[in-house]
């Protein structure tokens, strides 16, 4: 992925402890203290905020428990 901040290629895996704390990071800027609960965040719109170009990747949509 291309990181629009540092102008490099990246490989995202966010369970490497890199991405794990920059996450965590965006998650508390968003009000998470560790001790509240919040709705599902979009995990695209975290890695734009990481300045990862996230534009050719579509989200998948949950499934609808109406149907």
């Amino acid at each position: 992925m291309i990181n629009k901040i540092t102008k490099t290629t990246d490989r995202v895996n966010i369970n490497e402890p890199k991405f794990i704390r920059q996450i965590i990071s965006q998650g508390i800027k968003n009000g998470w203290t560790g001790d509240n609960k919040l709705e599902n965040q979009n995990g695209l719109i975290y890695l734009n905020e990481l300045g990862c170009e996230t534009s050719r990747i579509k989200p998948i949509s949950p499934p609808n428990p109406d149907k």
